[in-house]
């Protein structure tokens, strides 16, 4: 099996200064690496944990992805990444709504949550730039507490994905 295209290999035999030829001998892999062959390996390895992007299917939503387990300094730069990914594309398209997909995340201890949550999700400086915001999360208790606490007309609570891009969709009716 071919793991990344780029990779050329080939053999030599290694002969150490004072083999006797046929006798004493190891055979050595040379491996020719680029860098560019190395971050298809190096995302794998390494999985961004908080990422934001366009929606591909909803007409400007932006959707920050949130998975697996998140420590302060992946929150911190994830949030500030999609502060300015909102910024910059509100400010060529106006208004846009928030996709914010939790499902899965594990943040490792409030100081990470905080970081990610002041740094983004609860910041000022999205207030003009984002209408509606759909927040689509695992059915636990504390999801549910949380529901009921921060859920107005404008933010809703989500556990089926369908339904809140059809909420998104229709205009946040």
């Amino acid at each position: 099996m071919v793991l990344c295209p780029y990779w050329m290999s080939f053999f030599r035999q290694a002969w150490r200064k004072n083999d006797i030829q046929g006798i004493e001998h190891r055979w050595q892999a040379k491996v020719l690496i680029t860098m560019a062959s190395l971050e298809p390996l190096l995302v794998w390895y390494n999985p961004r944990m908080i990422e934001t992007s366009l929606s591909p299917t909803l007409a400007a939503t932006v959707l920050h992805r949130v998975t697996g387990i998140v420590d302060q300094q992946q929150a911190t730069q994830g949030a500030a990444e999609a502060l300015r990914f909102v910024h910059h594309l509100s400010s060529e398209h106006g208004p846009l709504n928030l996709m914010l997909d939790l499902r899965g995340k594990d943040f490792q201890g409030l100081q990470a949550h905080r970081a990610w949550s002041q740094g983004f999700a609860r910041n000022p400086a999205l207030h003009g730039h984002v209408q509606y915001v759909a927040i689509i999360g695992d059915d636990t208790a504390s999801f549910r507490a949380e529901q009921e606490l921060m859920e107005t007309d404008r933010v809703r609570f989500f556990v089926d994905v369908a339904i809140a891009q059809e909420w998104l969709a229709q205009g946040a009716c």
